[in-house]
């Protein structure tokens, strides 16, 4: 049976890192909706070109260019989260979280060089386009909660630290849990550990999480066309990226408990950072004039990537232990440089164009997300157990855009759109229905050479996390209550520029 995939509250003792799959599933996925226009048309733009953040899906769209252009765009998200959890006793409670950021979504400029000798011989000249795309937003905070659970996660760690000397606990979790009084070793000959819960007591829990950061990619591209019917085009990316992670999970115990314990909070503080190279080759066939056919490959961003990681316990007491009632543990500041690599994508793409006044575009995109590799220095074996959980819970999957504008008259246009993003998990993971649904809308603007466009994005998913599971076969299991999120983002975005 498929081990459970979660958005892990603690680290699992035996790994000497902060990472896990989570971390290589939230790189490698990305959005297309850093411009106005590409946005409200769902990012359907790899046959079309002509727009700064299509160079990003399919580099052979600079080509497309007749003009020099700069451009930027800013975006507002609002995010919320419906959480729903239902109790042992059936009881079902729903927590509502909202957030929002602020963001820069691109900011290019397009220069295109024109040559008499290139013109002769059928090609239009050469397309350089230079700029900054956002790929991933992560600001996002959410809260978590279960009443009466019947297990802690204090049993969990003391399945780890079984079998161990105090001073022989991972230092991140379970030896600041030993050091905060909240495991004891009652058997010193055989080290093991006991909760400092009564057996079988009840607790209730709380997460909140707070994650901040973006991901971003700099292009550098090249791209021309043959008598504008074929268009080739190549860039180079840079991303980078920085998250945040801050989270909080607190246990209490219920009124009445007959334990010493009253409450405590687990600590977990992460930063990663850093950035990748990438590159991407397009071609866009034309033919007849109205229809377009494209063809982009995405090779996969090697990571250069540092963590800043550290975590602390907080414990309360009923009555004084050892001459107090609160009793703090902190770890070690602990730096890491470690590598990822980010799976190759393959896009097709097609486009229709109704005369002067419409058009219709569609992407089809391929990526398997189980190809995703961590390493130190390019040697895999520190993170064998991790990429082969990647490996096992992960798949391959297609991801589908569509998008159409209308042209009212010379100056507005309306625009509309819809992708569908498919779960990258295995069948009978806890995600597997996890599917992304994106609607989009627009208004476009131009008047001689200055263009304006308006973009509203709505992408609404189910998530479902546990707050820990562990389950080696060989014992109980002991898995948290499972939380399932309804979550929606609502994005407003304005695009400017100027063609010159």
């Amino acid at each position: 049976m498929k081990r459970y995939i979660i958005f892990m509250l603690v680290l699992i003792s035996f790994n000497t890192y902060a990472q896990n799959a989570e971390d290589g599933l939230r790189y490698s996925q990305s959005n297309y909706f850093s411009s106005a226009r590409s946005a409200s048309m769902a990012g359907a733009f790899g046959a079309l070109g002509g727009d700064f953040s299509s160079i990003r899906i399919n580099p052979a769209g600079l080509g497309i260019y007749r003009h020099n252009e700069i451009s930027f765009t800013q975006a507002l998200s609002f995010i919320n989260a419906e959480q729903s959890l239902k109790t042992e006793n059936s009881q079902k409670f729903n927590v509502s979280n909202d957030s929002k950021s602020w963001n820069l979504g691109q900011l290019g400029a397009v220069f295109v060089i024109n040559s008499e000798s290139m013109k002769a011989s059928g090609f239009d000249g050469i397309k350089l386009g230079f700029g900054y795309n956002l790929i991933n937003n992560f600001d996002r905070a959410y809260f978590g909660s279960s009443y009466k659970a019947n297990n802690s996660f204090l049993d969990l760690t003391v399945q780890f630290a079984n079998g161990k000397a105090a001073n022989e606990l991972y230092k991140f979790s379970d030896k600041l849990i030993n050091d905060a009084l909240l495991i004891q070793d009652v058997d010193k000959d055989t080290h093991t550990y006991a909760t400092a819960l009564t057996q079988g007591e009840k607790v209730n829990q709380y997460q909140k999480v707070e994650e901040s950061g973006y991901q971003g990619e700099y292009l550098f591209s090249i791209a021309t066309n043959y008598k504008r019917k074929l268009f080739f085009g190549a860039s180079l990316g840079i991303e980078v990226l920085d998250y945040t992670n801050r989270t909080i999970y607190s246990e209490s115990t219920l009124d009445g408990s007959a334990s010493l314990l009253n409450h405590y909070s687990y600590y977990k503080n992460l930063n990663q950072s850093g950035w990748g190279l990438n590159a991407k080759l397009g071609l866009i066939y034309k033919p007849i004039q109205n229809l377009s056919l494209g063809l982009a490959v995405h090779t996969s961003t090697s990571f250069d990537l540092d963590e800043e990681y550290y975590t602390s316990v907080d414990a309360n007491y009923k009555t004084e232990i050892d001459g107090k009632k609160q009793h703090i543990a902190e770890s070690p500041f602990n730096t890491h440089s470690f590598n990822y690599e980010k799976p190759f994508k393959l896009i097709f793409s097609g486009a229709y164009l109704f005369g002067q006044r419409a058009l219709i575009s569609t992407d089809v995109e391929y990526i398997n997300y189980s190809k995703a590799r961590f390493s130190i220095k390019g040697d895999k074996f520190p993170y064998e157990d991790i990429n082969s959980e990647i490996k096992e819970v992960y798949n391959g999957v297609f991801n589908f855009r569509i998008g159409g504008e209308f042209r009212l008259n010379s100056l507005f246009s309306l625009r509309t759109g819809y992708a569908f993003q498919d779960s990258p998990y295995e069948k009978g993971t806890i995600n597997d229905n996890s599917q992304k649904n994106i609607f989009t809308g627009g208004l476009g603007f131009r008047y001689q050479n200055f263009f304006a466009n308006f973009a509203y994005v709505r992408t609404q998913y189910n998530d479902s996390y546990v707050f820990y599971n562990y389950n080696d076969s060989e014992s109980t299991p002991i898995i948290s209550s499972l939380i399932e999120q309804k979550v929606s983002n609502n994005d407003f975005m304005l695009s400017v520029g100027l063609n010159f």
